[in-house]
């Protein structure tokens, strides 16, 4: 095959790429539209299109931080594309196979290593020196980051008890989100805003269909 077929294969590949990708986000625009119009109706089609099914980690189910922990993940998969998780999920994979300390959110719960790292020993007790490898696979599996995303919750409780779910449903969407300082400018605020009016809505979701 010529240089010059090999060109148009890859640029024909390439267009595709974006164009999937241009889809997808536009997918995910949609559905905030509807949020933003409909809280009811567009948490429904968040949940139906990112969220975790009924027969999803049923050991977790149970467990008085699910319906949080669920709704973090189901946002955070809301506001990562597919191509950057997989781009996030393929270094954060080659990092750990060839000994590079990567440390930056991957997985369906956007959760640093180092963060699952610690948050294992503390409440798990786990070695510290758990392999980067193994901390990978968690993450990156929905039912493992969902286990992580459970553990952060306790460990934000147990520093901060007390409290109404809707104060503790801000308080842990704040540290989630990276939050934790006041904001810089009205921008970061309408965003830290606008994602815990999503994690809310969803929380409700989950918690109310787990009493159905």
């Amino acid at each position: 095959m010529s240089c010059w077929r090999w060109f148009a294969c890859i640029a024909v590949c390439l267009a595709a790429l974006v164009a999937m990708h241009l889809y997808d986000l536009g997918e995910r625009q949609a559905l905030l539209r509807q949020f933003a119009s409909d809280r009811g109706k567009g948490t429904d089609q968040i949940v139906e299109r990112y969220g975790l099914l009924p027969d999803q980690c049923p050991s977790e189910q149970h467990g008085e931080f699910y319906p949080l922990a669920a709704a973090l993940l189901t946002v955070e998969q809301l506001a990562t594309s597919r191509f950057e998780a997989a781009v996030r999920a393929g270094l954060a994979q080659a990092a750990a196979a060839t000994g590079i300390g990567a440390d930056f959110s991957i997985g369906p719960g956007r959760i640093k290593p180092s963060t699952a790292r610690r948050l294992m020993k503390d409440h798990e007790g786990a070695d510290e020196r758990t392999s980067d490898g193994v901390l990978t696979r968690r993450l990156l599996d929905r039912c493992g980051s969902l286990q992580v995303a459970i553990l952060l919750l306790e460990d934000i409780r147990s520093r901060s008890p007390g409290g109404t779910d809707f104060s503790f449903v801000r308080r842990a969407a704040t540290v989630y989100n990276g939050q934790s300082e006041p904001g810089t400018s009205l921008r970061a605020d309408i965003a830290a805003q606008i994602y815990f009016d999503l994690v809310y809505n969803v929380f409700q979701h989950y918690r109310f269909a787990r009493r159905a």
